[in-house]
């Protein structure tokens, strides 16, 4: 029995061996009914279903799709997305140095008061 091989390397196994023998040898061998293996070595296109896989030792890789709404692949099991990029939790304040109104109304609307506090004692 293969352990291990994808279902392309495991094809080209079975190619070479079934030269030498017939699918029911092939079927005593590995243990799963020769349809299958007929259209493993026969069809390029075909995936076995998974329990045909399993007990060949097979393994079926299949690309995951990619998240509808945000276009990522999910990496989680349970992938949560609400369409809209990261933001990140504490935005940096940015305040404009050129125009004093314009600085004063940002620290004051971005600040808590007692740190406005200490801030203005810092800079006596």
């Amino acid at each position: 029995m293969s352990i291990g091989y994808e279902l392309n390397g495991f094809r080209e196994l079975l190619r070479a061996e079934k030269k030498n023998c017939t699918y029911s040898d092939l079927e005593q061998l590995y243990g799963v009914n020769k349809y299958y293996l007929w259209h493993i070595i026969n069809d390029d296109g075909y995936s076995p279903p998974l329990k045909v896989a399993a007990t060949l030792g097979v393994i079926l890789m299949r690309p995951a799709p990619a998240c509808l709404r945000c276009g990522k692949v999910p990496l989680a099991k349970h992938h949560r997305c609400n369409g809209k990029p990261h933001r990140p939790r504490h935005p940096r304040l940015a305040i404009r140095l050129d125009d004093p109104h314009s600085a004063a109304r940002s620290i004051l609307k971005h600040m808590p008061p007692a740190q406005l506090n200490k801030l203005v004692e810092l800079l006596k």
